[in-house]
């Protein structure tokens, strides 16, 4: 059970990630940027409080594994690379 727990915290933090850069997408440079209202901005301020608030409490564990899984996917792949053919056409 403890392992099944270990794995939905991983995939939360697997989709929060993305959702906490995206949030802070209405601070980037240039773009629609000068259209972005206050209420814009005040949801995301919220959303990305949200979403480290739920990294946070995925514990310190779940952290370390969920970045290391990309890492040893990573690993494993650079043996993986398709052979270049050198013949000569």
């Amino acid at each position: 059970m403890k392992l099944y727990g270990q794995i939905i915290l991983m995939s939360t933090l697997a989709t929060l990630l993305p959702y906490a850069f995206c949030s802070l997408a209405v601070f980037l440079p240039g773009g629609r940027r000068a259209t972005v209202g206050a209420a814009a901005t005040i949801i995301a301020l919220l959303a990305f409080a949200y979403a480290i608030f739920a990294i946070y409490g995925a514990g310190h564990e779940t952290v370390f594994w969920a970045s290391c899984s990309p890492l040893a996917a990573a690993c494993l792949r650079v043996g993986d690379a398709p052979a270049q053919s050198s013949a000569a056409s």
